[in-house]
């Protein structure tokens, strides 16, 4: 659910990001969303904390194994439908937020 609105890609180099400007780049690439995949380099990850952020690489990369799996099997079948989503995306956000 924390990706569900989308997982954007930055690939404007190839080099280490060690400057402001390409610093600067991941984050707009990385706009409201909890991460980012980064062309050669992995995944820059956002949290309110530490621990948000350790949790949500976790999810992010066993989502990504979902994935995987899903496509070596066939591919996406049928899906729910936006709204749906959207509302255990508020739900589970303002649930983590309350603890």
């Amino acid at each position: 659910m924390p990706f569900s609105d989308g997982l954007p890609y930055y690939n404007d180099t190839i080099d280490l990001i060690r400057s402001k400007k390409l610093g600067a780049g991941v984050a707009n690439a990385l706009g409201p969303h909890k991460a980012v995949l980064m062309r050669n380099h992995g995944v820059a990850v956002v949290g309110k904390s530490l621990a948000e952020s350790v949790i949500l690489t976790m999810m992010l990369e066993y989502a990504c194994k979902i994935q995987l799996l899903v496509n070596s099997a066939g591919g996406v079948g049928e899906v729910f439908p936006a709204d749906d989503v959207k509302l255990l995306y508020d739900k589970i956000t303002n649930q983590a937020n309350t603890t």
